[in-house]
């Protein structure tokens, strides 16, 4: 195609030389048959700043292969700016079609003139789409780039899932021995001495061994009732998502002493249960950083939906950290990197913003926001949704 165009220099120098005095009437025509063109009216600002006849004057002193390269730089440009390759085509065409009353009236030399610019137009087009190629070839890579990082940080995120399950498993089960288990094997004793001082006719420590049997009842009640919380999804059957999060959200702050203030007014939309989920598993992750890390006093939980997503933030004012200093120690960012993934998951974006208290100055605090798209979901009546 280089030879095309070096084939038709000669002709093309004359028929430059006696399109020169026309350039800019020449150059207002093709413009005006660009935003008349219907099919690519709407590319005509990035179309007409090809300079087509300044670049045909370098091609007349300049080297074919750097021409070429010029122009598919050009396709690729137009591409990167969304010019669709037959636009980028048509207006070749067009610029042809222009030239053609300036050329074709007179002698045979211009008709001569013509068939080479038309020999031009032909290479021309062929540069523009080769430069679209390498931009779609290009555009590829990069895709090809990006889904091979998604799925290494996906397999990284699913080791470290399969390990932090394995660690709750091994939590639950020693919650359930230390806790529950052992108020069961106490029950079981005191129930057993119940009998024998039954026997005896002793009352008064029947009495007493019934009262305190209430109490590790009692007890145990409540070590399963935080433990199904902590599971979170068994429960929302029965009690719906916004009152199991604004139950765990009150016994968060019984259990650490810190102010907790939950906003679900502006949440008008029944989530999936794989958004309810990871909405869950992410409060928790924030709270759990909350009671261990920010030494904050009060934290505040807003859920909201807007046409099409869900958000929630959680705030606290407490001491605050260095959040890109922290998410360059994978060992010290497990739960803040556990968040962002399962936000990414459902195709949502996280953003972490904390400031570290510096003595003598107010807190500031931690905000964790996070946006996850939503596309279907029915509307409901969000009672009790603030405490």
């Amino acid at each position: 195609m280089e030879r095309t165009v070096k084939q038709a220099g000669r002709s093309l120098a004359h028929a430059l030389d006696w399109l020169a005095p026309h350039a800019s009437k020449l150059r207002a025509c093709w413009r005006r048959t660009l935003q008349l063109y219907d099919p690519c009216r709407q590319y005509a600002g990035p179309l007409s700043a090809m300079h087509l006849p300044a670049r045909l004057r370098d091609l007349r002193s300049g080297n074919p292969r750097a021409y070429r390269e010029e122009s598919e730089r050009l396709g690729m440009e137009l591409a990167r700016r969304g010019v669709p390759a037959e636009c980028a085509s048509a207006a070749v065409s067009l610029f042809v079609d222009s030239t053609l009353p300036f050329l074709l009236s007179g002698d045979s030399r211009r008709v001569q003139w013509g068939r080479a610019l038309a020999r031009w137009a032909s290479g021309y087009q062929f540069f523009l789409l080769s430069g679209y190629a390498r931009h779609a070839a290009a555009e590829r890579e990069a895709l090809e780039q990006r889904v091979a990082l998604a799925e290494r940080r996906m397999h990284s995120f699913s080791v470290e899932l399969a390990n932090d399950y394995e660690k709750e498993r091994r939590r639950l089960a020693q919650d359930l021995h230390d806790e529950i288990g052992h108020d069961l094997i106490v029950l079981k004793l005191y129930t057993q001495v119940i009998a024998l001082d039954l026997k005896k006719g002793d009352l008064g420590q029947v009495r007493r061994k019934l009262r305190e049997s209430v109490s590790l009842i009692k007890h145990a009640l409540s070590g399963v009732r935080n433990l199904t919380f902590d599971l979170g999804p068994a429960v929302w059957d029965k009690q719906g998502f916004v009152p199991a999060v604004r139950t765990y959200a009150r016994q968060f702050a019984a259990r650490t002493g810190i102010q907790v203030r939950f906003d679900a007014r502006r949440l008008r939309v029944m989530l999936p249960p794989s958004y309810q989920t990871t909405l869950y598993m992410v409060l928790q992750g924030a709270l759990s950083n909350v009671a261990a890390h920010a030494n904050a006093k009060q934290v505040r939980i807003v859920m909201a939906s807007r046409t099409g997503s869900v958000s929630m933030r959680v705030e606290d004012d407490g001491r605050g950290f260095d959040v890109e200093s922290k998410l360059r120690k994978p060992p010290d960012s497990y739960g803040l990197r556990a968040m962002r993934d399962r936000i990414q998951i459902l195709g949502g974006t996280i953003h972490f913003a904390s400031e570290r208290s510096r003595r003598g100055s107010p807190r500031r605090g931690t905000v964790i926001e996070f946006q996850v798209p939503l596309e279907e979901a029915g509307d409901y009546v969000n009672e009790h949704a603030i405490t």
